[in-house]
């Protein structure tokens, strides 16, 4: 059992939320880097960024979006070491409560459908599988998940 904290992330977590992406994605980031970096810091910046802190690093982190009225989940990411003690499903349960109190009604999600990882995940996490993506923006195909709740 680890210990750890999760908050809202600020703007002196960015270059780590930045590098853990850059770790667990690199061909993405490799042709993303400026949109990636613009991205994670506009998260940040509207309040849309969650991060688990250990011993003041930041281990992991999630940031989202608002599509259509719904919670986008847009990344999602834990260091490597981390993985698989509850991190990743914590940021989620957290996402969730802010969802509820902004007055959402739904998260969204989507993830490649040769990530059999994220799958599970998602499904894992409550998650139900509601679409297929054909040949999204990275010519890869992606399901698109939804949690409702009331």
């Amino acid at each position: 059992m680890i210990s750890y904290k999760i908050r809202i992330g600020r703007n002196e977590d960015a270059l780590s939320c930045i590098k853990l992406s850059k770790t667990s994605w690199p061909d993405w980031w490799s042709e993303n880097e400026r949109l990636g970096e613009r991205h994670i810091r506009n998260c940040i910046h509207n309040k849309r960024c969650l991060v688990a802190v250990k011993d003041k690093e930041v281990i992991g982190f999630m940031v989202w979006g608002v599509l259509w009225n719904k919670i986008h989940l847009q990344d999602i990411f834990v260091e490597k070491e981390y993985r698989r003690c509850g991190i990743g499903s914590n940021l989620v349960q957290h996402l969730i409560k802010i969802s509820k109190k902004e007055g959402f009604k739904e998260i969204t999600s989507d993830s490649d459908v040769a990530n059999k990882v994220a799958l599970i995940f998602h499904l894992k996490n409550g998650f139900k599988r509601r679409g297929l993506i054909r040949n999204n923006w990275d010519n890869a195909s992606s399901y698109v998940y939804a949690m409702k709740f009331y």
